[in-house]
């Protein structure tokens, strides 16, 4: 009887989605792109032209994506493109808002459980917006760090108050939210 054979590809591309299945199992990580080079010696995946990835809440858009894989598990996936793009499902660890990002490239490192925008780096989180070259969010933490110690570079931060009937109101306040 014939023994089924099973393509490298087919192997990389499982590595690839499988993440690291011992950790917690994480979410598969699936791609979708216009074309795909594989080196399965090398750990190392491109995909390039309307690249979108997903892996449980985060989602990746790319003109470029390189996905690098060590022992079967996910290491790093870089994104580029003008812009490169995330999005971080509010549903994701009791996270209340949804966060996105924009960059020329967007570095994910699941094991440090971080995203890095470098270029023209843009960050939502819900009403709030931060702008720098280098722009690092925690997903553990939900943190944000902008900007680079000891360059001139300047960062922006934008914080929109509450639309007037979000507001919580309050002792002292009327029906539309403001004090006498």
């Amino acid at each position: 009887m014939p023994r089924a054979r099973l393509s490298p590809v087919l192997v990389l591309a499982g590595a690839l989605a499988a993440g690291g299945a011992f950790a917690a199992d994480p979410p598969p990580l699936v791609i979708e792109a216009d074309r795909a080079e594989l080196d399965e010696r090398a750990g190392v995946g491109v995909y390039r032209g309307n690249v979108v990835a997903e892996r449980g809440p985060l989602t990746l858009w790319a003109a470029e994506l390189t996905i690098y894989t060590q022992a079967g598990g996910l290491q790093r996936a870089v994104a580029a493109g003008q812009p490169a793009r995330f999005r971080r499902a509010a549903e994701d660890a009791g996270q209340q808002l949804p966060v996105t990002g924009r960059a020329r490239t967007i570095d994910y490192r699941p094991a440090e459980r971080r995203v890095v925008l470098n270029g023209s780096a843009e960050l939502e989180r819900g009403r709030s917006r931060f702008e720098s070259e280098r722009i690092v969010y925690r997903l553990d933490r939900n943190r944000v760090e902008a900007g680079e110690g000891g360059q001139r570079e300047r960062v922006r931060v934008t914080i929109e108050p509450e639309p007037a009937g979000e507001t919580s109101g309050g002792a002292g306040a009327d029906a539309d939210g403001d004090r006498p």
